[in-house]
């Protein structure tokens, strides 16, 4: 073959193989590991059409297409579906950009502190990866996908110095895939690590900045002797320590460092350490920011917040009412105001369900802060664009655009609505139910007329469309004592209803099996037709029609409504207040009358230095 000729091969050769590898380079992860049997190569092509999609926060498509391809965004907008995807029709379906869990931690195990050329306190771990710890949490991913969380900053917990953390995304991978970035940040505490005794050192707040500052000054220290040693041969050189190359490194390259602050006086505290070190700084808040507001403000840092507010004290009765602190009682009422005002001072926020005994809470934390104060769109860019920027992922997660990861949250509204319900969480392209789709909604009241002389009954359902629960009564308004069953086994499927009940003073005795085909081509104007079978076999042909809004029971109010009826009422929910519950009542009534007179002190802040 002529020399040309085989040049003319070789070159053909070669771009064909850099034509697959940047084939390859499109799909979601390009594998390391030799495949053993055939190679799958399963087109992974989506199109979700028809659904109002919310790019970033401020900017929506009222109806658009989303395509997928290789687990990253191909296409967004008014656009073709492609020939070769899975189409979903999600009109009537909003898709919103999955949501970025500012802060989260996990334990680090205590026995690979001590690993490698550690510092000579175990309270100083910087060379610790939370990577290595392990990322895998399929309860806890499951938990952050019901509330739309698509990825999380997984950090290690406890210590002083405590480590670095990662960028992981919520879909059960391990670390090979589930990993967007690594060594975001380290991660700093300017006090004792909650449950320390008194015995080691340090055992104070003073001591454990004490310790940071000289940790950071060894650090500075470490560099240039290693420097000077590789510049000049016959000085000595100094031993290895992985903690404090660590530090120094991160120190060089300007990376951020994240610092609790359990109080507003912490915060303040972590300014002027970073200061002193000229270190790229976010704070860990408490939810108590609002105290020293001007003065944090000036501080300039992002603040990471928690949603974990409050839960109302305890004035049930006089002696626990008179127990109550002023200041808890005014944080109860003021907390939820924080990221709102917060957000209008000009700091920088990004959410967190950090705190939180429930990470299914998130939502409903966030939900109570909009009510209070926090603009909307102020709130979806604390969850979304914020955190990946501060995080340093804002290439790959945020928003919905071209070539970013094709993680998403699809709700049946407004994702900030109160009554809006999130049915899917894609995670990289990968798609997670987090509800089942609703075929018909039968919450309400249905009259129930069975045929002949039998009198008719008024069903209740409640609870979620996908899992109802309710009670049966009589239609007759009778006295306190009339007859109520509970449903068991209620559900739909396929447009037929089901349930049972025990028909004991309502219709026969024994249990009583309802069964009913849903009649209607929409929803409000659906009809039950089915037959009842008595506890006896006896079965009787029925018909049952919704009741109007106005014969509706009253329906639970949401969290805020509830807080809200808290603040009025100040007792148990639910029922009258007794006498004494009145006179707590009343103490209350004084002591937040008392506590509210003194906002406008605290917008201003305390008087007092950390």
């Amino acid at each position: 073959m002529p020399g040309c000729l085989r040049r003319m091969c070789l070159a053909l050769v070669v771009c064909a193989g850099w034509g697959g590898l940047a084939e390859a380079a499109n799909a979601e992860v390009v594998g390391t590991r030799p495949v053993e049997g055939l190679r799958e190569n399963t087109p992974e092509v989506h199109a979700l059409v028809g659904g109002r999609i919310v790019v970033s926060p401020g900017r929506v498509i009222e109806k658009g297409t989303l395509v997928i391809r290789g687990g990253r965004i191909a296409a967004v907008g008014e656009v073709e579906t492609p020939a070769d995807a899975r189409v979903w029709d999600l009109t009537g379906k909003t898709i919103t950009p999955g949501l970025i869990d500012a802060l989260t931690e996990v334990d680090v195990d205590a026995s690979s502190v001590r690993k490698g050329a550690a510092h000579w306190s175990d309270q100083v771990t910087p060379q610790l990866d939370v990577v290595d710890a392990g990322i895998r949490d399929s309860a806890a991913n499951k938990k952050l996908r019901s509330q739309g969380i698509a990825a999380r900053l997984l950090a290690p917990s406890g210590r002083i110095l405590k480590g670095g953390s990662a960028v992981v995304l919520t879909n059960d991978q391990d670390a090979n895939t589930a990993v967007v970035s690594r060594n975001v940040a380290q991660h700093l505490r300017l006090t004792v690590s909650p449950g320390r005794g008194r015995s080691s050192y340090p055992s104070s707040p003073m001591g454990a900045v004490a310790l940071a500052r000289q940790t950071l000054l060894d650090a500075d220290w470490y560099q240039l002797a290693w420097q000077a040693s590789a510049a000049d041969a016959s000085l000595p050189q100094p031993e290895r320590n992985d903690a404090l190359a660590a530090v120094a490194e991160h120190v060089a390259e300007q990376g951020l460092f994240i610092c609790d602050a359990s109080n507003e006086l912490f915060a303040l505290r972590a300014d002027r350490f970073a200061r002193e070190f000229s270190l790229n700084i976010a704070i860990r808040g408490s939810g108590h920011e609002y105290k020293r507001l001007e003065a944090i403000a000036a501080c300039n840092r992002a603040i990471i917040l928690p949603v974990d507010f409050p839960k109302p004290p305890n004035v049930a009765t006089t002696e626990a009412a008179l127990s109550v602190d002023l200041d808890d009682l005014l944080h109860w009422e003021m907390a939820p105001e924080n990221p709102g005002r917060l957000v209008k001072a000009g700091v920088t926020i990004a959410l967190s369900s950090h705190g939180l005994d429930d990470a299914g809470g998130f939502l409903a934390g966030v939900r109570r802060a909009v009510t209070r104060g926090l603009a909307a769109d102020a709130a979806l860019a604390a969850m979304t664009t914020t955190p990946a920027a501060v995080l340093g992922v804002a290439d790959k997660l945020g928003t919905l655009e071209t070539h970013k990861l094709a993680s998403f949250i699809v709700t049946d509204g407004d994702l900030l609505a109160a009554k809006t319900r999130v049915l899917e969480t894609w995670v990289a392209g990968e798609r997670f139910e987090v509800e089942p789709e609703v075929e018909l909604d039968l919450r309400g009241s249905w009259t129930v007329k069975p045929e002949g002389d039998r009198p008719s009954l008024v069903i209740t359902l409640e609870g979620k469309p996908t899992a109802l629960k309710g009670t049966v009564r009589p239609a007759e308004a009778g006295d306190e004592d009339e007859p109520t069953a509970k449903l068991v086994r209620a559900g739909v499927r396929n447009r037929q209803f089901s349930c049972a009940f025990a028909g004991k003073g309502l219709i026969g005795d024994g249990v009583v099996r309802l069964t009913a085909v849903v009649i209607a081509e929409e929803e409000e104007d659906a009809e039950l037709e089915g037959q009842l079978t008595l506890g006896d076999g006896q079965q009787l042909a029925f018909t049952a029609t919704r009741l109007d809004a106005d014969e509706q029971p009253a329906e639970a109010g949401d969290e805020e409504g509830k807080e809200g009826e808290g603040r009025r009422r100040h007792g148990k929910p639910g029922g009258h207040l007794s006498a004494r519950s009145c006179r707590s009542h009343r103490a209350a009534e004084a002591a937040s009358s008392s506590a509210l007179s003194q906002r406008h002190d605290l917008d201003v802040g305390r008087q007092g230095h950390p």
